[in-house]
């Protein structure tokens, strides 16, 4: 066993060192001859001699371990990659598949609390409740740390280099958004895993405190379940605080990520227009002068042309439509309910994307149109359905990106249906 301060000691003594490679190999490893040349720039020219000391006192208590398979390069233990994380004040992103792991473990631990008083077993309660409030600390310590690093993640964003293309700058801010946030929200909302596992536990915990208040066993104990009661509520506070902030702070980059896009959707089908069929068939609703009266003079600027750009954002071509030679496209021309195209998703379950089947089957109805009708079906508890993994949707006039679902059925209320 390693005694604790013979590692806080190395980490005093060789602090420079650890933070270097803390920086240098956070996600990966390193062979033992560039672990060698890298200690050489970092220490003094009269210790140069000592590398092979340094490397082994890293080594003896285990800041360094070897990688598992091959013992020839080293990795920085995982807890002391936190612990240093912690003092740089330098916080990564975790997942939310593992907040959501603590969170169903709580009522876990709650039965084992409420069996242990039905066993009158005083150590067990003793235990499982003490293990139900450090638990909860975990998880509000880990929204916390996820908090700071969705801070970081967004700081470091901002200051990228302004050269490099917008959605390359901003692709740990999508994917933080794609991969925590929106999990996060489904987890913590009204009908999520985190809100009803609260409620199972905390009705749980009164039950207990219930109990033991009429039974009047364990009455000295019940203060420790009464604490993990206090403690649930915190968590729940932390939890909202830290989802409303986490959004807060990269709701902002995601929506200029999505109206950059939309400019250069824009732009393109603006040029295409242009190419083909000249300047003049441009159909642009207030149309942006290419050059405004008071710039007679000026070629042309940036501000001016990205204000032009701007302006194509809601363009859309209209194509010239020639005469029928039947008159029957009243019913091409008929306007489609939501409540028809829910009859038809319905008669066509399961559907194995539902995004794809509205596009498929109602190739002429309006971009806007197939969004509204996606949001509506996926929205709320009207279906059975299951999260699809993100891709690109391509309708007559637009390129969309989204998770879409996949439908199983219909739950119908008040029925066995």
């Amino acid at each position: 066993m390693i005694e604790p301060k013979k590692v806080l000691r190395t980490l005093l003594n060789r602090w420079d060192i650890i933070a270097h490679l803390f920086e240098q190999i956070a996600d990966s490893s390193i062979a033992l001859q560039e672990l060698h040349y890298l200690i050489v720039t970092l220490i003094p020219q009269s210790e140069q001699s000592e590398v092979s000391n340094v490397i082994d006192s890293l080594l003896k208590v285990d800041i360094l371990v070897p990688v598992a398979n091959n013992p020839n390069r080293f990795e920085i233990n995982s807890v002391i990659m936190e612990f240093v994380g912690y003092l740089k004040n330098e916080h990564r992103l975790g997942l939310s598949e593992e907040i959501e792991a603590y969170v169903k473990h709580l009522e876990l631990l709650a039965n084992k609390i409420a069996q242990a008083i039905q066993t009158g077993e005083s150590s067990e309660f003793v235990k499982y409740a003490g293990e139900l409030d450090r638990r909860m600390r975990d998880v509000i310590k880990k929204l916390q740390h996820d908090e700071k690093a969705l801070e970081g993640i967004a700081e470091q964003a901002k200051m990228a280099n302004k050269q490099i293309p917008l959605r390359q700058r901003y692709a740990e801010v999508i994917s933080s958004w794609d991969e925590y946030i929106e999990p996060m929200v489904e987890m913590i909302n009204p009908k999520g895993v985190f809100d009803r596992t609260v409620q199972l536990v905390e009705n749980q915990l009164q039950n207990i405190i219930h109990k033991t208040d009429v039974v009047g066993f364990l009455i000295d104990e019940v203060e420790i379940v009464r604490q993990a009661q206090a403690r649930m509520m915190e968590m729940e506070k932390v939890a909202q605080h830290s989802l409303k902030r986490g959004t807060e702070i990269l709701l902002p980059l995601r929506e200029e990520v999505r109206t950059n896009n939309t400019i250069t959707q824009g732009a393109s089908l603006a040029l295409a227009i242009i190419r083909k069929q000249g300047i003049g068939y441009l159909n642009v609703e207030n149309r942006v002068p290419l050059l405004a009266l008071s710039q007679k003079n000026v070629v042309g600027s940036s501000a001016s042309i990205e204000k032009y750009i701007h302006g194509l954002r809601g363009f859309e071509p209209t194509p010239n439509r020639f005469p029928s030679r039947r008159s029957d496209r009243k019913s091409l021309d008929k306007v489609i309910t939501f409540d028809q195209v829910g009859e038809q998703v319905i008669k066509s379950l399961p559907i194995a994307d539902i995004m794809t089947w509205l596009i498929e089957n109602y190739a002429m109805v309006s971009t806007d149109n197939i969004i509204e009708w996606f949001s509506m079906f996926t929205r709320g508890d009207s279906f059975q359905k299951q999260r699809l993994t993100r891709k690109d949707y391509f309708t007559k006039t637009h390129r969309i990106s989204l998770r879409s679902y996949q439908i199983f059925g219909k739950i119908y209320a008040n029925s066995n249906r």
